[in-house]
């Protein structure tokens, strides 16, 4: 098993300890009944407070998206119905050799994500760390 995968694997774990997670395709991951799409960064871009992770269509497959950030227990477990709006935003950040996606950056320092043009962002510290129970 690859670093990455192991990585997603103890995050999962933290999140769901009463089932094991295996990987189905393209990112996804069950936990039980639940779908994960998951997403590892190693390191933060220069300055080291800043997480980039992309949103892409097989990012709205799962009941979740998962953003890990540096380490198995740094992690934001994100509803789909909160993905799903920062993809589809007007204003989102695109990719400039990929249209169909999304840019986003987490700042760990305060939970602040930046998703938009117009310095459009969101509080995620209640989805840090957070678990299917909460």
């Amino acid at each position: 098993m690859q670093q990455n995968e192991q990585t997603i694997k103890n995050a999962l774990r933290i999140i769901d300890p009463e089932h094991e997670s295996f990987l189905t395709g393209n990112s996804i991951w069950m936990v039980g009944e639940v779908s994960v799409h998951a997403r590892y960064r190693t390191k933060p871009k220069k300055g080291g407070k800043t997480f980039a992770f992309n949103l892409n269509p097989n990012s709205l497959q799962g009941d979740y998206e998962l953003w890990i950030c540096g380490q198995a227990q740094d992690y934001y477990l994100l509803p789909k119905e909160l993905v799903q709006s920062i993809y589809t935003h007007p204003d989102g950040y695109v990719d400039h050799h990929h249209p169909e996606i999304r840019v986003a950056d987490i700042r760990v320092t305060d939970h602040r994500c930046l998703y938009a043009r117009g310095g459009t962002s969101l509080d995620l510290a209640s989805y840090f760390r957070a678990t299917f129970s909460n």
